[in-house]
């Protein structure tokens, strides 16, 4: 008991605990089965019910109307519209006699297949009625990715392996979220840096210059290129964010190392001015109460904050990335192996590229980003530096927690369950201690139709699509939240023979079963659709659901 006592006293008044820098993360203690339900049941298509779409919503909504939240897969003109008719016309009949001049003939595509812009919506209603129509459907946009024109891009394997560019078709971030990069500070001037950057504050000194004073590497410069270099703008690297503010703030010293009290504050004071998400590429070896407090309350307010899980090679991952408040992170090398310095165990949640230069069978294989160091004269020298760490890895998630946040997703609970419902898994089967859920995959989580590099998911198959129409069908469940309709759990698909499990959160909701048949995003008279209210509870499983 004096043991025990003593050793609490000693965690207590430890304001000289180090804080080393390797740059661990942290971990979700609980599991999904702890925080979520389960809907099991079967599905099953029954194209005799087309007539009228079966679907009624907590209020009254036009069905054709709705845009699922993050389900659209491009933005539509939608007065440009594309019909094909049954038999030659010609362009005055289908003028007066089809159109009742309520559309112009843009242009004719074939024979039977014209461009028509339409004075309205309502004036396409009926059209696909007529009995000289064919079909009707919206003149869908197709555009290259978006691809950045950075110089260094394409050294960046990293950026590459997470699968940004059709995200960054979606979103480019947003400067009205801003990343806290709690760290060694920062060097402010830097180019690819300069003009995504917010006041921040130095717990170091004690003043509002978080000017990192490193003369050899500046540890925070390289985090938060990787989060948000200015990018597309012709030089240097590009950044997991285009659009994004970081708000830099110093509590480690040139020497690599500083107290939990620096961190704390440094917590405090993001929360305070205005931080959405909270990057700590650090990590100590001791819990701490008002650490893992700090922490806790500012996830409680909903700021988002993601930890390295450490760089000891070993288990367990460190602190703060082993409270269950953080989004914990373990790195990756270029082929999608955990990396031989990575801590880990089993509350590590996710994997990110971190590089590992023990990996000789690729042309890069550590992280590039912005960089630079004090010279002798105390002037900043801006530069470009490679480097490898469960640092690096942890900005990767960070950045893509800002990008969700840009996308609307702001909750920290939901987001890291969103994350870790759709990470990429590698190692064994499920989660493991070494790659915890799997890679970070926010293609994945915005439901974006991509197909997994072979190379990282080694002998497990990643299918990015399915022939069988049964396998198409999208099952989640929504809530209605004033005129918008959102998703309230992740998306699931069926197997083969119609089955289906889906872990949503404890509540009531409508069940969705959605075959979007004309590829629009929409839920229309086009598509086969089955809703049903089900009630979710913590750690069961519902009665089995039978959908037609």
């Amino acid at each position: 008991m004096i043991a025990k006592l003593s050793r609490k006293i000693i965690l207590l008044i430890t304001s000289t605990i180090i804080i080393t820098f390797i740059i661990s993360g942290c971990t979700y203690q609980e599991t999904l089965s702890q925080t979520t339900g389960v809907i099991s049941g079967k599905i099953n298509i029954n194209p005799e019910k087309r007539e009228t779409v079966p679907f009624k919503l907590a209020q009254p909504t036009n069905s054709s109307d709705i845009n699922f939240y993050q389900m659209n897969t491009a933005a539509v003109d939608p007065a440009a519209y594309i019909i094909k008719l049954k038999q030659n016309v010609s362009e005055n009949y289908l003028k007066t006699e089809i159109l009742h001049n309520k559309g112009m003939v843009i242009r004719k595509i074939s024979t039977d297949t014209y461009k028509i812009d339409f004075q309205s919506r309502e004036a396409v209603v009926g059209l696909s009625e007529n009995s000289l129509v064919s079909y009707i459907e919206p003149d869908y946009p197709v555009h290259i990715q978006s691809i950045p024109g950075d110089p260094e891009y394409e050294k960046q394997w990293n950026l590459k392996m997470l699968n940004l560019e059709p995200v960054w078709d979606l979103t480019q971030g947003s400067r009205e979220v801003v990343v806290a990069v709690i760290d060694t500070g920062i060097l402010p001037g830097h180019p690819d840096l300069k003009n995504n950057l917010v006041a921040g504050y130095d717990f170091v000194d004690n003043d509002n210059d978080p000017t990192d004073n490193a003369t050899s590497f500046s540890h925070g410069t390289h985090v938060a290129g990787i989060i948000g270099a200015v990018t597309n703008n012709g030089v240097g690297v590009a950044g997991v964010n285009w659009q994004v503010k970081i708000m830099p703030v110093r509590v480690i010293g040139s020497d690599g190392s500083g107290g939990y009290s620096n961190l704390i504050s440094g917590i405090n004071w993001a929360l305070e001015h205005g931080a959405d998400v909270i990057n700590l590429s650090l990590a100590g070896s001791f819990d701490s109460r008002s650490l893992g407090d700090s922490i806790h309350n500012a996830v409680s307010r909903g700021i988002s904050i993601i930890a390295a899980a450490g760089n000891n090679g070993k288990t367990p991952i460190l602190y703060p990335a082993e409270y269950p408040d953080v989004i914990s992170v373990g790195a990756v090398g270029p082929i999608g192996q955990v990396s031989y310095y990575s801590n880990y165990g089993p509350d590590l949640d996710l994997v990110a590229p971190g590089g590992d230069s023990t990996e000789y069978n690729t042309p890069y294989n550590t992280i590039l980003s912005t960089s630079g160091y004090l010279n002798n004269s105390g002037k900043p020298v801006y530069e470009y530096s490679w480097a490898q760490g469960t640092s690096m890895a942890t900005p990767h998630v960070t950045g893509i927690v800002a990008l969700l946040h840009s996308m609307g997703y702001t909750d920290p609970y939901y987001i890291k369950y969103l994350l870790k419902s759709t990470a990429v898994d590698l190692g064994p089967e499920g989660e493991d201690s070494r790659y915890g859920a799997g890679l970070v995959n926010i293609a994945g989580a915005l439901n974006l139709d991509v197909p997994v590099d072979s190379n990282i998911t080694g002998n497990k198959t990643v299918e990015s699509s399915v022939s069988n129409p049964v396998s198409d069908i999208k099952i989640f469940t929504i809530y209605a939240d004033s005129e918008q309709l959102k998703q309230s759990s992740t998306i699931s698909r069926p197997d083969p023979e119609g089955n289906f499990i889906l872990e949503a959160p404890p509540g009531s909701w409508q069940l969705v079963a959605w075959l979007d048949r004309n590829i629009n995003g929409k839920i229309d008279s086009e598509d086969y659709v089955a809703v049903q209210n089900v009630t979710v509870k913590t750690g069961q499983e519902t009665p089995t659901i039978n959908l037609e």
